[in-house]
Order: C-alpha cells, then structure tokens, then sequence
C-alpha cells in the first residue's frame, strides 16, 4: 500500500478581498491543470491528481526507492490589489507521524514569490498545525496583507528526508 506524503485539497485557493476570488482550483479533473506548474525533483513520484471517498486532491506519493523528494506545486501568477483583506486558503492531509513525531521524514511548506518565481519566501509549514491526527484534512489560512499589491505566485512544496533545501 502506497503512502501518502501529502494530500492536499486546494478546495479555495481562494485570495479574498470584499469576497471576490482571485484564483481558486479545486483539483476535481484527472490530472494538475495545465495552468499550474509542477517542479518536479524525484523521477517516481511528484504532483498528481488522487481520488478518495472525499474526492479528488493534489497529491505526493511517497517514493518507496527512497529517492530525494523536493515537489513543488506552483499556482499561476495572480494580481493582489489594495482589498481590505487577502488569504491564502487550502486544506493539508498529512501524517503526523511520518512528518513531526516520532520520525521527522518530510516537510510541507507554503510559500509565495513576488519575482515570478524568481525567489521564495516561506510563509507556512506543517509544524503551525501543531498537533494533528494522521491523514485528516487540516484546513488552513495565511494572511497575504503584507503582499498588497503585488504581482504573486503560491507553492506548496513538499521535501522528503530534510535534505532538499526549499527554505529559500
């Protein structure tokens, strides 16, 4: 059976201001939408669409070679105006125990680029849930205030075994 790294639903990817949708994928086809850009690092495993008794979800399988994992899902790039409030709002299934505690083997991050992806600055990762129960879908919101009008780009990366670098 295979183990999931992550699975994410993107239900809203949605960055609100005066509740109008900026960008918003619900990951509900067959496969990533071309419009988004997978980097892939790891020749078995990265981005891909998984289908659950929930629905569908973007997913990172887990690579059973033991292969290095630093899979990057990056969302097109999106205009923030001067709105009175912008988030970032996305749902995380992971396993705590492969992830935090007893054995750290991977990390998620969110991250957002103001250069076209140029650089990254990281603005979450699965430690703020802080305790969670394995595989449940942990809804999560990051205030983009501080990127008001700004040219922008999303990821959510997931490096498996520490050693892929994506703290930039």
């Amino acid at each position: 059976m295979r183990k999931k790294l992550l699975q994410t639903v993107l239900i809203a990817l949605p960055f609100f201001g005066f509740g109008q949708v900026i960008i918003s994928e619900d990951f509900n086809g067959t496969a990533i939408p071309s419009t988004w850009t997978v980097q892939q690092l790891n020749a078995n495993e990265t981005w891909g669409i998984y289908t659950n008794t929930s629905g569908s979800v973007a997913s990172v399988d887990y690579d059973e070679s033991l292969g290095q994992q630093n899979e990057w899902l990056i969302s097109p790039s999106f205009a923030l105006g001067n709105a009175n409030y912008y988030y970032l709002k996305f749902k995380a299934g992971l396993s705590y125990y492969w992830a935090v505690d007893p054995n750290d083997n991977y990390d998620v991050f969110a991250k957002i680029s103001t250069d076209n992806g140029a650089t990254w600055t990281q603005i979450w990762s699965e430690t703020n849930l802080g305790t969670f129960s394995n595989y449940v879908m942990n809804s999560v919101m990051i205030d983009l205030n501080s990127y008001k009008q700004s040219e922008c780009k999303n990821c959510i990366s997931v490096c498996r075994f520490g050693r892929c670098g994506v703290l930039h």
